[in-house]
């Protein structure tokens, strides 16, 4: 099947049969119309293709919406499979004290970048590799902070600069003294690899 426009990881997915086809193959020579009612497109013989289009769309939304959440999966992991920064191995991953950013919002994470209190000896995943970074300049957290406060940090490594920018979305309450040892924020990561330019929407936070 020669699909214009799909990447091959998704022409082999619809060649491999993973979506069901609208309709039993047909005899050769004959025009493949699973519902007649909608009409065929014949450039030929005129129609309103638009509406011929609806009317398939309408007619089966099942395989409509399977084919958008495909679409939209191949688009993700590729995506990110491109990606210049990986999520840490769990095997990798240092617990405890430090200051961390994450993929996700919610368990399991997926941490793509760790470093000790403050900032210090900040690491990242790169070619299969955790990969210590050089820091440039840092920021550090207001003494006080107060929720939608900013600042950043930025880091490098051989050719690849990576700039976070953060804003704090949680501070621990007044009196929770002991009970409470971490600011969260959300981050905007931007990444340059030689000219390259590649972002990313992060979830980090610092504490214990």
């Amino acid at each position: 099947m020669k699909c214009p426009g799909f990447t091959l990881r998704q022409r082999e997915i619809l060649d491999a049969g993973i979506l069901e086809p609208l309709s039993p193959k047909m005899p050769a020579g004959r025009s493949q119309n699973p519902f007649p009612e909608c009409g065929g497109f014949n450039i030929q013989t005129g129609g309103d293709p638009s509406a011929q289009l609806l009317c398939y769309m309408q007619k089966n939304m099942k395989l409509v919406t399977i084919l958008q959440f495909t679409l939209l999966w191949l688009s993700a992991t590729t995506s990110f499979a491109e990606s210049i920064i990986l999520p840490i191995p769990n095997t990798q991953i240092e617990y405890g004290c430090g200051c961390s950013y994450r993929l996700n919002d919610s368990a399991p994470y997926k941490f793509v970048f760790q470093s000790e209190p403050n900032y210090e000896n900040p690491k990242v995943y790169i070619s299969g590799e955790l990969i210590k970074l050089e820091p440039i300049k840092i920021e550090q957290i207001p003494d006080k902070p107060k929720i939608g406060d900013t600042f950043s940090q930025q880091f490098r490594y051989k050719d690849i600069n990576l700039h976070f920018f953060n804003t704090i979305t949680f501070v621990c309450p007044n009196g929770s003294e002991g009970g409470c040892e971490v600011t969260r924020f959300k981050t905007k990561l931007t990444i340059d690899k030689a000219g390259k330019v590649e972002t990313m929407d992060l979830f980090g936070d610092c504490g214990c």
